[in-house]
C-alpha cells in the first residue's frame, strides 16, 4: 500500500507538471505575440515611410499635370482655335512659365510637355517638350517627336497614344524612352474641348531617381526593399538580385502564410511569410499611387531574433521552476496542499496576463522557499514582458516614445474625443537639414543632430510625451499644464530654432527645424486626424517658408 506521503507526491506532481506547462506555454505565447507584432510594425513602418516619399512625388506630379491640363482646357474656346499657329504660340507662352516652375518644385522631373493633337495641325507637330540638363539642372527645349511617324510604339509614343486611347490620365509603367534613351515613368493626360482632343499634357520622372529611394531601404541586418509590378506578376523594376524588368521565376517564391494579403493594397499590421530560394523570409508591402508594389523583405531569423532569444530564456526559467517544484514535492509533500491551491490561482492570473501579484509565504521552511521560487518566476516573467513592451514602444536612438506608442496615444485621444473629455494640442517638428548632414558628414553626425533636436524638445516640454515616428520627424502631445502654457512653450521652441551658418563646421549642433501646431476644436474636430492634419500642414508651410528665405 502506498503511503499518504507517496499519494500526496503523486497527486502534487500530477497537478504541478500541467500547471508548469500552462505557465510556460502562456509565457511563450505572450512573448511570441509581442515580438511578432514588433517585427510586423517595424517592417510595415519602413514600407510606409518609403511609400510616403514615393507617393509624395507621384501625387505632386499628378497635381501639376492636372493643373496644366485645366489651364489648356480653360484657355481654348473651341478646337478651331488650336488650328491657328499664332493662337498656339500665345498659349504655349502662357503655359510654359508655370509648367516650368511646377516641374522644378517636384525636383525629380526629367521632362515635361504639351503636345497638340496632330489632327488639328497643318504642321507635323506642335507644342513644347523640355528636358532637364543633368549638368546644369536647367530645362532645355527639345525637338518634338512626330508621333504619326511611329504609331503606337511603346518606347517612343506610348506617352501619347495610351492616355488618348483610354480617354483619361494614366500612369505608364516604367519603360525606356527611346527618344532620349532614358528609363522613366510617365503621367500623361488627354485634354478635350467639345469632345475633341486638343492636346496631351504629361510629366516624365527619371526612374533612376526613384530607384535610389528604394535601394536605400534597410531593415534589420540584411533586409531590403524592391519595386514590383504586382504581387504574383513579379515583374521586378528595382531589386538587388535581378536586372531591371526581370520576370521573377515562379519556383523562386513559395508563400506559406498570409498569402491572401497579396490581394489587398497593403499588409497593414501583418506580414506575409514565404520561402525565397530555400530561405524563410517575411514580407511587408504597400501599393504606390501609380499602382506598383513597394515591398520590404527580411530573413525570418532576423525579423524574430529577439523573440527566439526571449523564448530560450523563458524555457530556462520554466525548466528551473519545474525542477524546484519537483524537488520540493519529493521532500515536502505533507505541506504542499495549501500552497498548491495558491499556485493554481497564480497560474490562472498569469494566464490572463496578470503579473502584479506575489504568492504569500506561509512558513519559513522549504515550502516557503517554494513560494519564493514562484514569486521569482512571476518577477522574471513580469520583467520579460515589461522589457519587451518597453522595446516595442521606445525609439532606439533617442529613447523617447516611438511610432507604436504614438498610435496607442492616438487611440486614447480618439476615445477622449468621443466621450467629450478631450483637451490637447499637437506640435509637429521636422528637421530641415538631416539629409545634408548625413550625406556630408555621415550618419553618425546625423544621429547627433537628431539627438540635439530631441534633447531641446524634451527640455522644453518636460511634462509632455515626445514621439519620434520618422527619421527626422517628432510629435509632441500637450495636455494638462503644458496644454495651458502651450503658447509660451511653442514660442520657446521657436526661439531655439537656428539655421546653421553657411560656413559652420558643426551643423549638427543647431536646432534647424520646421514647426507646426494645432489645438483640438470641440466644435469641429471629429478625430485626432483632423488636428494632426492642421499641425502637419502648418509645419510644411513653415518648412516652405524657411526654404524660401534661403
Amino acid at each position: 500500500m502506498r503511503s499518504i506521503k507517496s499519494k500526496l507526491i503523486v497527486l502534487l506532481l500530477a497537478v504541478v507538471f500541467p500547471l508548469t506547462g500552462i505557465l510556460g506555454g502562456i509565457g511563450l505565447y505572450n512573448i511570441n505575440r509581442l515580438e511578432t507584432t514588433r517585427a510586423a510594425e517595424t517592417m510595415n513602418y519602413v514600407v510606409k515611410n518609403a511609400q510616403d516619399q514615393l507617393d509624395n512625388i507621384f501625387i505632386r506630379t499628378e497635381d501639376v499635370v492636372h493643373y496644366v491640363a485645366s489651364a489648356v482646357e480653360n484657355n481654348v474656346p473651341s478646337p478651331e482655335f488650336v488650328k491657328n499657329r499664332f493662337f498656339r504660340a500665345n498659349l504655349k507662352e502662357h503655359l510654359l512659365g508655370s509648367f516650368t516652375d511646377a516641374a522644378k518644385s517636384i525636383g525629380r522631373v526629367a521632362t515635361f510637355y504639351v503636345y497638340f493633337s496632330p489632327d488639328l495641325l497643318r504642321e507635323k507637330s506642335d507644342g513644347f517638350w523640355y528636358i532637364k540638363d543633368k549638368h546644369t539642372g536647367k530645362y532645355e527645349e527639345h525637338e518634338l517627336t512626330v508621333v504619326k511617324n511611329y504609331g503606337s510604339h511603346a518606347g517612343r509614343t506610348a506617352w501619347f497614344y495610351e492616355p488618348v486611347e483610354k480617354g483619361k490620365a494614366v500612369w505608364l509603367p516604367p519603360y525606356l524612352n527611346e527618344n532620349i534613351n532614358m528609363h522613366m515613368i510617365s503621367y500623361a493626360m488627354p485634354v478635350k474641348v467639345r469632345d475633341t482632343l486638343i492636346a496631351v499634357v504629361g510629366v516624365d520622372i527619371e526612374f533612376q531617381s526613384l530607384s535610389e529611394i528604394v535601394r536605400k531601404i534597410k531593415v534589420f541586418q540584411s533586409g531590403y526593399g524592391f519595386l514590383s509590378e504586382d504581387i504574383g506578376k513579379d515583374i521586378l523594376y528595382v531589386h538587388p538580385e535581378y536586372a531591371y524588368g526581370t520576370t521573377q521565376p515562379d519556383h523562386v517564391v513559395t508563400v506559406i502564410k498570409n498569402g491572401h494579403l497579396s490581394g489587398k493594397d497593403e499588409t497593414g499590421g501583418a506580414l506575409i511569410s514565404y520561402i525565397y530560394n530555400g530561405q524563410k523570409k517575411e514580407m511587408a508591402f504597400a501599393t504606390l499611387q501609380n499602382g506598383m508594389r513597394l515591398i520590404v523583405t527580411a530573413p525570418r531569423s532576423e525579423a524574430f531574433v529577439m523573440r527566439d532569444s526571449a523564448i530560450i530564456d523563458s524555457l530556462i526559467v520554466v525548466i528551473l521552476f519545474t525542477t524546484i517544484v519537483l524537488l520540493t514535492a519529493i521532500f515536502f509533500a505533507k505541506k504542499i496542499t495549501t500552497p498548491l491551491l495558491e499556485i493554481k490561482e497564480a497560474a490562472r492570473r498569469m494566464g490572463s496576463g496578470d503579473y502584479s501579484f506575489t504568492v504569500s509565504k506561509r512558513t519559513d521552511d522549504e515550502l516557503g522557499d517554494l513560494a519564493d521560487s514562484v514569486n521569482d518566476t512571476i518577477i522574471r516573467m513580469r520583467n520579460y514582458v515589461d522589457t519587451i513592451k518597453k522595446m516595442a514602444y521606445t525609439d532606439e536612438l533617442t529613447h523617447v516614445k516611438n511610432h507604436s506608442s504614438y498610435e496607442e496615444k492616438i487611440r486614447e485621444l480618439n476615445a477622449a474625443i468621443k466621450s467629450g473629455a478631450a483637451s490637447f494640442s499637437v506640435i509637429m517638428v521636422d528637421m530641415n537639414n538631416l539629409k545634408f548632414i548625413n550625406d556630408t558628414y555621415g550618419h553618425e553626425k546625423g544621429d547627433l543632430a537628431i539627438l540635439k533636436v530631441c534633447s531641446t524638445i524634451c527640455d522644453i516640454f518636460k511634462r509632455s510625451p515626445v514621439y519620434r515616428f520618422g527619421g527626422d520627424e517628432f510629435a509632441i502631445i500637450l495636455e494638462h499644464r503644458d496644454y495651458e502654457c502651450r503658447k509660451q512653450l511653442i514660442d520657446t521652441l521657436h526661439k531655439n530654432v537656428r539655421k546653421p551658418d553657411a560656413d559652420s563646421k558643426t551643423p549638427w549642433d543647431f536646432v534647424y527645424v520646421a514647426i507646426g501646431s494645432a489645438t483640438f476644436r470641440k466644435d469641429s474636430d471629429e478625430s485626432f486626424a483632423d488636428v494632426f492634419r492642421r499641425a502637419d500642414s502648418r509645419m510644411y508651410a513653415c518648412k516652405k517658408k524657411q526654404k524660401g528665405s534661403k
